[in-house]
């Protein structure tokens, strides 16, 4: 396929065949030849060059090209009802101001119109009253829960457990307890008297020595010394005695003989001294005896004394014993009373205790439940406040200034366009009455369509689809928002089941609608794809001007700047390409753009042609 932009030398516009055969050109000037009223429009048409580049005329070879079979259903732009709200009052009251208007756009939350409504104020007020009894339940268990009864009977049992602890305990007792085990200490200490034991031991001491003494060591060693030295003394007087002979004849030396005589003289002085040992160790030993004995003496008499002592220190203590021991058998009666009285009083006090426990678990019980009813009746009314579209603000400042506010705020509940509106100021409205006011997103739109039966089972789910305006029948695109591309569009949803009424099954496109290009309500024509594509002749849709409600081509004559004007039979375009059933040939030349030139120029030629009188008008310059 090939596009041509014609350029060439400037041409005035020419009408062929005017009175003139074989295309002759007949000079047109401000004289006039014969051209009667009937006369016919021309059939080609030449353009200046200025024309063609200053309108960008550009010509396109006819060609085959595959073309898929389409068939068309009218259709038409819905709401999307899942983007649909209908805003309606949930009670009673008059609309006292207004705030949305049609065609609107507002966002979601954003009050609507408000309605002053006394059932809302009868709602406000139950809601305080359902806090107040809640309130007074509170307190009422707090009062149950910390009951003065409980608080005196468990201080009494205290008390009791208290007295019964001392009574157990009783100081008397351990009293009299601590005198009789200090009596008895006093006995066992008179009976193991240390005064007694310590005169014994001295006595035991002073025999001790007397019998030491009686048998003195000293003067047995002594005597032992004396009994050894005198054999020696004996024994080495005879070897000096014999050694001074043997030195008279000479047998022994001198010096033997001095040795054997120091030897006698040593024994003697050892002798000598045994003896005065003796008579010294004698004579200590008569002292000692003396000493021993008077000692045994002066203890036997602090023994007497101490004897004498315990007995009556025994006498004391046993008649001490006597007494704390009655005394402790006094104690121990007392006790015993005192501790069955504390017992009672502890009974009767837990008695009590269990009865104010019992009466606080009744009282606990009633103030729970009341509560509860109070809590559901609090919950209750705040939930109706809430249906009512009151939010937590509200009813918080409800619960702080407790002043009644019967303003219903009817709120948006989702973001989108005002389309309908069926209530207006001062009016009254109520739970009756649902659609007050219809909010659609038109950000995207629904394409419905109803497809014959004999062609439903020709389409599916996602199957691209042309749309087109059936007025100006030109192919409807748009963008994506973010996108400069074009969507492509596809059947969403094909209903399982036929529409009694209309005979037909619905389809449907959802449609992005960024700047609310397509509007509900508008008519649409939907080309859908059927059956094999197959090789067709085709031209651009731009090629196709319509001429009397006749779809008309310009087609090059071959001559620079020179078209002529022919009728075509054409299906369906798809996708910016028409199909040629008739009126056509490959190869052929024809103006796909810049053609409402040709065929303004066609009309403008038909006219005069049809009414001037005169053979022709002066040349027309572009």
């Amino acid at each position: 396929m090939k596009t041509y932009s014609i350029i060439s030398l400037p041409f005035a516009i020419a009408l062929v065949g005017c009175g003139g055969g074989g295309g002759h050109n007949h000079g047109h000037g401000h004289h006039g030849h014969g051209h009667g009223a009937d006369e016919p429009p021309p059939e080609v048409i030449t353009l200046s060059e200025t024309a063609i580049r200053k309108n960008n005329v550009q010509v396109t070879e006819v060609s085959t090209r595959i073309m898929q079979p389409t068939f068309s259903v009218p259709a038409r732009v819905a709401f999307n009802e899942e983007k649909l709200a209908h805003v309606g009052a949930l009670i009673n009251g008059r609309v006292s101001q207004m705030k949305a208007h049609i065609g609107e756009t507002v966002e979601a939350g954003s009050v609507l119109f408000e309605i002053t409504s006394p059932e809302l104020g009868l709602a406000q007020n139950a809601y305080i009253q359902a806090m107040d009894a809640e309130a007074s339940a509170k307190a009422a268990i707090a009062l149950a829960e910390s009951n003065a009864a409980i608080a005196k009977a468990e201080a009494n049992v205290k008390a009791a457990a208290t007295r019964l602890l001392l009574a157990e305990k009783s100081a008397g007792i351990k009293e009299a307890e601590a005198e009789v085990k200090s009596a008895e200490a006093h006995l066992a200490f008179a009976e193991n008297s240390a005064a007694v034991n310590k005169a014994k031991a001295d006595l035991r001491t002073a025999t001790a020595s007397v019998a030491l003494a009686n048998n003195n060591a000293t003067i047995a060693a002594a005597q032992g010394q004396i009994d050894a030295a005198l054999p020696v003394l004996t024994r080495t007087r005879e070897l000096f005695e014999s050694g001074r002979k043997l030195a008279a004849s000479g047998a022994i030396a001198k010096a033997e003989l001095a040795r054997r005589e120091s030897v006698m003289l040593t024994a003697e002085a050892e002798v000598k001294t045994a003896r005065s040992l003796l008579a010294h160790a004698k004579a200590e030993l008569a002292r000692d005896m003396q000493t021993a004995a008077a000692a045994e003496q002066a203890a036997l008499a602090a023994l007497t004394q101490a004897q004498a002592q315990q007995t009556r220190d025994i006498t004391t203590a046993k008649a001490k014993e006597a007494a704390s021991k009655a005394v402790l058998i006094a104690a121990s009666a007392k006790w015993e009373q005192d501790k069955e009285t504390a017992k009672a009083v502890l009974a009767a006090a837990r008695d009590a205790l269990l009865a104010a426990h019992d009466a606080r678990k009744k009282d606990l019980a009633k103030a729970t439940n009341d509560l509860k009813a109070a809590t559901a009746e609090v919950a209750i009314t705040r939930n109706q406040l809430e249906l009512y579209g009151m939010g937590e603000n509200r009813i918080t400042l409800l619960e702080q200034n407790r002043k009644l506010e019967p303003l219903y705020l009817v709120r948006a509940p989702r973001d989108g366009t005002v389309v309908e509106r069926e209530v207006t100021l001062g009016e009254n409205v109520g739970s009756d009455r649902p659609h007050l006011l219809i909010l659609a997103d038109l950000s995207d739109v629904w394409i419905l369509m109803d497809i014959p039966p004999v062609r439903a089972a020709e389409v599916a789910k996602d199957q691209a689809v042309q749309i087109y305006d059936p007025e100006t029948r030109s192919l409807i695109e748009v963008t994506a928002p973010g996108s400069a591309n074009p969507v492509n569009f596809k059947l969403d949803y094909i209903s399982p089941v036929m529409d009694t009424q209309t005979r037909t099954v619905q389809a449907r496109i959802e449609v992005p609608n960024q700047g609310g290009i397509l509007r509900p309500g508008q008519f649409l024509t939907v080309q859908l794809n059927t059956g094999q594509p197959r090789n067709q002749l085709a031209i651009p849709t731009g090629a196709i001007q319509y001429v009397d409600e006749k779809p008309t081509v310009y087609v090059f004559t071959g001559k620079p700047l020179t078209y002529k004007r022919r009728t075509v039979k054409v299906g369906i375009p798809i996708n910016g390409w028409i199909p040629v059933l008739a009126g056509l040939k490959e190869g052929e030349k024809v103006v796909t753009h810049g053609s409402f030139v040709l065929k303004a120029e066609f009309g403008k030629a038909g006219a005069k042609a049809s009414s001037r009188p005169i053979a022709s008008p002066p040349p027309m310059r572009y």
